[in-house]
């Protein structure tokens, strides 16, 4: 294995269907997966994120599957509810291989405070980040936007804790 591609969720409804943000994410990531590289697909259940019985990362591997990846591509699902859990339970799952490249896909609202936990995380990697152009009204951006910058100011003064 050369490296590992996280691809990070975002939510489905309550039959299991993907938010077009995720499927954004999903798509770009279809198309920039390199050679020799595995997929950790992250999300577990959650009110903002999921609340089917199945976790959300299975319905991000099984969207991926019908668009042709193997089985064999895909590593542990990291059963998280938030960025933060993303990147602590990915990294507990990548250091089990003596891999040191990740790259790192989430959408363009979301890189600054990505970049931010995962740079803290996965400090000893060599990471590379990838983000999906978000589809959405403008009104829907500006509170998305504003959601991680709050977040992110945070994060910062308050630091990274599980």
């Amino acid at each position: 294995m050369k490296g590992v591609m996280i691809i990070l969720g975002h939510t489905n409804d309550s039959k299991g269907r993907l938010s077009s943000i995720a499927k954004e994410r999903l798509n770009l990531s279809f198309t920039k997966l390199e050679k020799g590289y595995k997929i950790l697909v992250t999300g577990g259940f959650g009110n903002h994120l999921n609340t089917t019985k199945k976790m959300h990362a299975s319905y991000s591997k099984d969207y991926l599957l019908k668009k042709g990846l193997a089985k064999s591509r895909f590593l542990k699902i990291a059963r998280s509810q938030n960025t933060v859990e993303d990147a602590f339970f990915s990294h507990v799952i990548v250091g089990k291989y003596k891999i040191k490249d990740v790259i790192i896909v989430t959408s363009d609202f979301h890189m600054a405070r990505v970049k931010f936990i995962f740079g803290r995380i996965f400090k000893d990697y060599n990471l590379t980040f990838i983000s999906s152009k978000t589809k959405i009204s403008l009104e829907k951006m500006k509170i998305l936007k504003t959601h991680e910058r709050k977040t992110l100011r945070k994060l910062k003064k308050e630091g990274i804790y599980y």
